[in-house]
């Protein structure tokens, strides 16, 4: 059995780079909630910073979105996760409760206008700690963000399309930027078929609630009993759409390559018998990472029109690993990766 690819489906070399870019946008962050405090007096700001995070823990343990939300220095792109109804789900799950404040800590030549706090709370009965970013804001103390900043990219600008459709955040569709804004706990993400599995993932943490970063979660993929048809019949269907009449375009872009055209009536190619898929190995990526199905061998057998003779020829064409089938669409497509 051929092992199948990884998920690395575009080059990585832009790895350092991406990590320069994280680290400019958490500088252009701190920077830019530091200037929201500038406008008013500083001195003396209101509460305080473990006030405020007893007060942000509390709001969650009793469900009141809105009141954590408040506390927060920045808002997010969109609440479509951040409300009472999504909470209330979340505490279903793991009920926040014996929420802590264990102490303030000044990080050495930190600005007077931040701050972190160390909390603690139990998560559906296992506790967890962690430390919770505070910043003067309009001479207030907020905390940076009130909200956890999830991706499904393990690197920015890199993943899985098909990602897009092929899940659900409680529910909801995943945006195309991949990011969702959660309150930290308990997490919900299903596949939007009935083709795919989806692994219960791990809730995010204290640790994650914050402006300066973003949280990677990692979804995990794996077939249903009616997933293994439901691919075979897509590669089927899209050897019959490709292969009777010629077809290379859309769907079918890849199919024929080289010279085909040239020397072929390619209108008239048609499929011959049954297509075998024994030897296909359809499979998911060995670490299970995205909705797409790999193949390894498929044969097709098939006769076209020789321009100038009008003879009809009889040959085979072989597709290797190119050939791909998403899972995470209904019903389920097969396309020709040519590199995207």
């Amino acid at each position: 059995m051929a092992p199948s690819p990884a998920k690395n489906r575009k080059p990585l070399f832009i790895t350092a780079a991406a990590t320069v870019a994280v680290l400019t946008v958490i500088a252009v962050i701190v920077a830019f909630l530091l200037s929201k405090g500038e406008d008013g007096p500083t001195g003396n700001p209101d509460g305080s910073p473990t006030d405020v995070a007893k007060a942000y823990l509390e709001a969650l343990a009793q469900g009141d979105a809105q009141a954590a939300l408040d506390l927060s220095a920045t808002q997010p792109a969109t609440t479509d996760w951040l409300t009472d109804d999504i909470l209330k789900l979340q505490l279903e799950k793991l009920p926040i409760t014996e929420v802590q404040v264990i102490g303030e800590e000044k990080k050495p030549d930190a600005d007077e206008r931040t701050s972190v706090v160390k909390v603690a709370a139990k998560f559906g009965g296992q506790r967890t700690e962690g430390e919770l970013n505070m910043v003067v804001v309009d001479n207030q103390w907020k905390l940076s963000a009130a909200f956890v900043d999830a991706t499904t990219q393990e690197i920015h600008g890199f993943g899985y399309d098909e990602e897009v459709d092929a899940l659900r955040v409680f529910g909801k569709p995943l945006p195309q930027s991949r990011h969702f804004y959660v309150f930290p706990g308990y997490l919900e993400i299903k596949s939007s078929t009935p083709y795919l599995n989806i692994n219960e993932l791990p809730p995010t943490t204290l640790d994650d609630v914050t402006a300066l970063k973003d949280t990677s979660v990692k979804p995990k993929y794996s077939m249903t009993d009616e997933g293994m048809p439901a691919a075979e019949q897509a590669v089927r269907a899209w050897v019959d759409n490709c292969f009777n009449g010629g077809k290379n375009t859309g769907e079918c872009e890849g199919a024929i390559n080289g010279n085909w055209g040239e020397d072929y009536e390619l209108s008239t190619m048609r499929v011959r018998g049954p297509i075998d898929l024994s030897e296909a190995n359809l499979r998911l990526a060995d670490d299970a990472s995205g909705p797409l199905v790999y193949t390894s061998s498929i044969r097709v057998p098939f006769s076209v029109v020789e321009k100038g003779t009008g003879r009809v020829i009889e040959d085979t064409l072989y597709f290797s690993d190119k050939l791909k089938v998403n899972l995470g669409v209904q019903p389920p497509k097969a396309f020709v990766d040519t590199g995207r």
